[in-house]
């Protein structure tokens, strides 16, 4: 073996991995049980194989970090050569699973119908016969139902007490479900591309690749924006932009810039309307002229445009850039429009309770707020801007009072 002749020279310790799930699933067979048992079919949803007693061990990405930091840390005094394994003890089974995800997902526990392994394994057949004739390859294959009702059950003592090590109990699949729940549920954007990615190797996604490619130049972009903006002969373009603090104005291009790039990735237009919430209660109250607004965030889509159009791996994919980039910011500019109306009375109704309170307690000026929010949009886990189950909460924390309501669940 190529790792114990390497011991000689260096320690070297050997981890068999158990079924290995984050937050966001991100485990094509967990992900591919969950989908079906939480599908709007209340029929096929129901479905387990065999009598479901399939069983594997689970670990949580969080307790298997802990692992390697452990092993880390006492790695002077543990054998030149070991083999650990990182497990809870024992297994789960497809019984357990969706006992408790669909207690989760509905309040309620579903009865089961359990399907005789042959009938699976005459679908594991026709699934991946159809998946060969149209040239798609599927994850399901025949070999599979071998594994039906087999427990594949571990017993990682050893390893816990070689490392002094136990694996966290509130990161054990059955009690992280819940988590795994309202992530799909908040987030259904991201949750299917987290794990439609890990299992096809998606060409078709270019939004991921564009957002890539923004995000890597984004201080080039943004330096670009600010520069034209600044320019005596913008002054009249952007009287209050130009008169700005330079790094307030940077962290207020960069959030723009931001937004835009964010709802490319997630292809989820809905986190911009929460967005132009805060941009327009302050931007109004602060004596912006719409159409400054209008104009730096159209400036800001053009210079993104632009950048994209001239990289050699989206050549061809002018009309894709456009509606990821030009429509994102015109749809922006809209529900910023639509907003300035409300604010102005021009619908003939009153304005927001909340501008009478921004004005009288502190705005969102401080650069080191804006970077905040920024950081969560840079985080796929969490899109401050779309989710809120407690935006009022949330917003305080960043200087904002802006009220938000709660999604509801569909």
């Amino acid at each position: 073996m190529l790792i114990k002749e390497y011991s000689e020279s260096f320690p070297c310790s050997i981890v068999r991995l158990a079924a290995v799930y984050s937050d966001w699933c991100e485990y094509p067979m967990l992900y591919m049980l969950l989908k079906h048992w939480l599908s709007a079919n209340k029929l096929t949803s129901r479905i387990l194989s065999g009598r479901g007693e399939s069983a594997v061990p689970y670990i949580h990405i969080r307790n298997l970090i802990k692992l390697f930091l452990r092993i880390i840390e006492i790695s002077d005094t543990l054998p030149q050569f070991a083999t650990y394994i990182a497990s809870p003890q024992g297994s789960v089974s497809h019984n357990e699973l969706f006992k408790a995800v669909t207690r989760y997902y509905y309040g309620y526990e579903v009865k089961p119908f359990k399907m005789p392994k042959f009938f699976v394994r005459l679908g594991l057949i026709v699934i991946s016969f159809f998946g060969w004739l149209t040239g798609k390859e599927t994850l399901e294959k025949p070999w599979m139902a071998e594994y039906i009702d087999k427990k594949l059950t571990i017993d990682a003592s050893a390893t816990y007490t070689a490392l002094d090590w136990t694996p966290t109990p509130r990161y054990y699949i059955l009690r992280r479900l819940l988590f795994l729940t309202e992530k799909m549920t908040a987030y259904p954007y991201d949750w299917n591309f987290r794990n439609e990615i890990s299992i096809h190797k998606v060409a078709y996604r270019k939004s991921t690749i564009i957002y890539d490619i923004l995000i890597q130049h984004r201080n080039l972009l943004i330096d670009n924006i600010i520069k034209e903006v600044i320019l005596p002969e913008n002054n009249v373009r952007f009287p209050n932009y130009s008169k700005m603090d330079r790094e307030l104005l940077k962290w207020y291009i960069t959030l723009n810039y931001q937004v835009i790039a964010t709802t490319v990735r997630d292809r989820d237009r809905l986190i911009i309307s929460n967005f132009v919430q805060q941009v327009a209660h302050r931007r109004y109250i602060e004596g912006f002229n719409v159409k400054e607004i209008k104009d730096l965030i159209l400036f800001t889509g053009k210079t993104m445009e632009a950048f994209l159009l001239e990289r050699p791996e989206l050549k061809g994919f002018k009309q894709r850039v456009e509606d990821y980039i030009v429509l994102t910011a015109q749809y922006v500019i809209d529900e910023l429009e639509d907003t300035y109306d409300v604010l102005k009375g021009i619908l003939g109704t009153p304005p927001p309770q909340e501008v009478a309170s921004i004005k009288e307690n502190e705005k969102v000026t401080n650069s080191e707020n804006i970077q905040l929010i920024l950081e969560q949009l840079e985080d796929v886990g969490a899109n401050l801007l779309s989710y809120h189950p407690n935006g009022e909460v949330i917003f305080k924390k960043y200087g904002a009072l802006i009220k938000l309501s709660p999604l509801k669940r569909q």
